[in-house]
């Protein structure tokens, strides 16, 4: 079960790095063309740390 919990956390780390890469291009670019996907990451991000918080506490219980 810990190995699952560091892939999962490192899929999360590596999804959270991309959502940093995009902001500095959104940054560089002036224009804003990438916010769209910002919000998405940030959605997608939000909703895998709160499922990734269950399957931590579920592994607490037992």
């Amino acid at each position: 079960m810990n190995y699952f919990i560091k892939k999962y956390y490192k899929i999360l780390s590596q999804l959270d790095n991309y959502k940093n890469d995009i902001i500095n291009l959104d940054k560089k670019s002036g224009n804003k063309i990438y916010s769209k996907y910002i919000n998405e990451l940030d959605n997608l991000l939000l909703q895998k740390y709160v499922k990734f918080e269950k399957l931590l506490g579920e592994i607490k219980e037992d």
